[in-house]
């Protein structure tokens, strides 16, 4: 169950385990107020549970923002971390204010920037693989142009074009390059490519 769409929003809570409370059945103290959102199921059928930080005193429930969730890696049983708005806690604060608990549970804290899946940060490597792959065929084509003098002006500015299309910087030099020799081609062509140039890298 992905529980992340909290984290960023701002959540109201139930405290059922307020500051100072002792665990029902374990001999533990709560050090921070921890409680649960209500009408919500999380993977354990519980509702959400939920840590409030920068709360000093019991509290009854209360409304604050999501800053981060953990996640227990060993059973399906994610915890709420909960702040006053405007509050923010680094990871190693998050974690010394819930040692208290989570020691006994293999777990890591997400953020916002960790919801980025693997398989999506696969699929940015391969784009930008792919860009590189394409830019490197282009570039053969350029050469090819300026080292054969070839002056068919259609094949040039579809060279251009799809230079323009590529949306890295390294191909920035290869455009500036055929956009010269195109000046010796067709002075009107040079001119329109120049815009485009400007355009697309000034």
């Amino acid at each position: 169950m992905d529980n992340s769409k909290y984290i960023g929003k701002m959540v109201k809570i139930k405290i059922d385990r307020p500051l100072g409370s002792i665990h029902p059945k374990y001999n533990l103290i709560y050090p921070v107020n921890y409680g649960y959102v209500p009408n919500t199921i999380s993977g354990d059928g519980e509702e959400i549970d939920a840590y409030l930080l920068g709360v000093f005193e019991p509290k009854e429930e209360y409304y604050g923002k999501c800053i981060a969730l953990i996640k227990r890696m060993d059973e399906d049983d994610d915890k709420l971390i909960i702040v006053p708005k405007g509050k923010d806690y680094t990871d190693k604060e998050i974690e010394a204010l819930v040692e208290f608990q989570e020691r006994f549970f293999n777990h890591k804290i997400i953020r916002h920037e960790s919801m980025i899946s693997d398989e999506m940060i696969e699929l940015v490597k391969n784009i930008n693989n792919l860009y590189y792959v394409e830019l490197e065929l282009i570039k053969n084509k350029v050469n090819e142009i300026i080292e054969k003098k070839i002056n068919d002006l259609n094949y040039i500015e579809h060279v251009l074009d799809e230079l323009l299309n590529l949306p890295i910087i390294e191909a920035e030099e290869l455009y500036y390059s055929l956009c010269d020799y195109l000046k010796q081609i067709n002075n009107d062509s040079y001119k329109f490519y120049k815009k485009e140039y400007k355009k697309m890298w000034n």
